[in-house]
């Protein structure tokens, strides 16, 4: 913090009254911050055959993927790296379409989060969730 007579511009004291070259109470306070920004990156990617206009349609995907950092409650600062990929054509799985994911702590490289299954193999969740 740096305070400035603001009659004469003398520097002075955080705790003086009054500056001691020209009597003055009056003053310029300057506060000063260093900000660092932080970013952060994430991947979505869509696979699938296209179209008969070359376009790659909702219907015609095959296989999804994020990969990156999201949002996350899993973690202190909100943030978790992810992998998330569903392979509706099971390649690598015996033609079995298949979903994965891995979570983990960027701060502390825990894996929050590891699955891997044939899609269809798990419980319902979320809007799947019966009613009570």
């Amino acid at each position: 913090m740096d305070v400035k007579c603001r009659r004469c511009g003398a520097e002075l004291e955080p705790s003086a009254e009054a500056c001691s070259a020209c009597g003055s109470g009056d003053r310029n306070v300057t506060v000063s911050h260093t900000l660092v920004p932080v970013l952060h990156q994430r991947v979505d990617l869509k696979g699938g055959p296209p179209n008969e206009e070359g376009r790659l349609t909702k219907s015609r995907v095959r296989y999804k993927a994020r990969v990156g950092s999201d949002p996350s409650q899993l973690t202190a600062s909100g943030r978790a790296d992810i992998d998330r990929r569903f392979d509706l054509d099971g390649r690598g799985h015996g033609g079995v379409p298949w979903y994965s994911e891995k979570v983990v702590d960027p701060d502390t490289g825990a894996v929050l989060m590891d699955k891997s299954h044939p899609l269809g193999e798990k419980g319902p969740s979320g809007s799947e969730k019966p009613r009570e």
